[in-house]
């Protein structure tokens, strides 16, 4: 089998995986630091929030910041990250937390309880203790903020503040349904995570490909190919990036291909996108058979020269050159560009534009060059 990872370099393309820089993320990463390490050096802290959708970064800097600040300070610090959507009721939130620090049993104890032995420990230890609750929308809403008051509150029996929460949204807009009594612990900056770009994509993918593959096997029509999807049907998500390229390396790698090719690309966003040919590839029933024919001949050229993506001048030319040799119906070369512009119009993204010149991007070029052969030739 041709190895198209290098030794190990999958695990750059798991979630878990922290990366030693966050392109494009600095300005946030300094934000939500900053916030912190003044909460954890003086009397005042207000929660901080982040929020942004899926794929923005925003756990990668979470996890990234609280690393360093751990690894940097020379007072006793300790943090936890909760999934809020694994851990969506505020009881079992609470208890993950604290069974970090204290021991905890799984019943027979209350949430004033449990928050008051994680309050006891701490203060015995002199323990700084970070809480992010992540992804926390629902939890949030469900209970409205109660867990905010819980790990707030707590603080007010005490000295001194050992618990700092950090919390992490999809929406900010929940926090508007909170009490006034809840929303105004929460006073920390409001931190926005913005979808990424295509620009912004490739600063992200050239590191884990440097490390998570071998060097020179993935093509940059694969590159443009992944991170234009990623921008445009996957709406700026990283994490459907990173997993597009990784499913992409293990299909070229299970094929015994040398490269990581669009049409790898291609089928990767295949099977996380949509599984069937979408009905939306004809607008017009009466333009079916010429709309069919044009794509078997686009496929049947990528389907032999599968890194095909931008569709240049030279391949609609090789592809209009298809069409007169394979079928008596003629139309001119007008017409052959007319049918693909309509293509690209609709919602299938077989075709789209990418920076204004046309490629094909979200189908399979050889499983459609197949079905278009059976359609075409094949029936009857």
């Amino acid at each position: 089998m041709t190895r198209i990872f290098r030794e190990g370099g999958e695990r750059v393309f798991d979630p878990k995986y922290l990366p030693k820089a966050l392109p494009h993320r600095e300005k946030q990463l300094d934000i939500l630091k900053k916030v912190v390490t003044e909460g954890l050096d003086g009397s005042h802290y207000s929660i901080p929030v982040l929020y942004g959708e899926s794929g923005t970064g925003k756990t990668s800097t979470l996890r990234k910041v609280l690393t360093e600040i751990k690894e940097e300070r020379e007072d006793n610090i300790d943090f936890r990250i909760v999934n809020a959507t694994t851990h969506s009721r505020t009881y079992v939130a609470i208890q993950h937390i604290a069974k970090k620090i204290v021991p905890i049993p799984e019943r027979g104890l209350g949430i004033d309880e449990i928050i008051t032995k994680l309050y006891d420990r701490l203060d015995i230890e002199e323990l700084k203790y970070i809480v992010a609750i992540d992804d926390g929308d629902e939890l949030i809403r469900r209970d409205r903020g109660k867990i905010l008051e819980i790990l707030t509150r707590i603080e007010e029996g005490y000295e001194r503040r050992l618990i700092y929460p950090v919390l992490v949204l999809r929406k900010m807009e929940i926090l508007s349904a909170l009490p006034p009594h809840i929303t105004s612990k929460v006073g920390g900056p409001r931190i926005e995570f913005p979808p990424y770009d295509k620009k912004q994509f490739k600063d992200i993918l050239k590191e884990r490909i440097e490390l998570g593959f071998n060097d020179d096997v993935v093509t940059q029509n694969a590159i443009e190919a992944a991170t234009y999807a990623a921008e445009k049907i996957f709406l700026g998500n990283a994490r459907e990036l990173l997993n597009i390229v990784f499913k992409a390396g293990k299909k070229a790698e299970y094929e015994d291909d040398l490269t990581v090719t669009s049409e790898h690309i291609r089928n990767a966003i295949y099977e996380i996108y949509s599984k069937t040919m979408k009905p939306d590839i004809v607008s017009d029933r009466k333009k079916e058979k010429i709309v069919y024919r044009v794509l078997w001949t686009l496929t049947k050229l990528i389907h032999d020269q599968p890194d095909i993506y931008w569709l240049t001048e030279d391949i609609l030319k090789a592809g209009y050159d298809l069409y007169t040799r394979n079928f008596m119906e003629k139309i001119s070369f007008e017409e052959y560009i007319e049918t693909i512009e309509e293509i690209s119009a609709g919602r299938s993204r077989i075709i789209t534009y990418d920076e204004g010149q046309l490629v094909f991007l979200s189908y399979p070029a050889k499983r459609l060059y197949e079905d278009l052969t059976r359609i075409l030739f094949l029936r009857g």
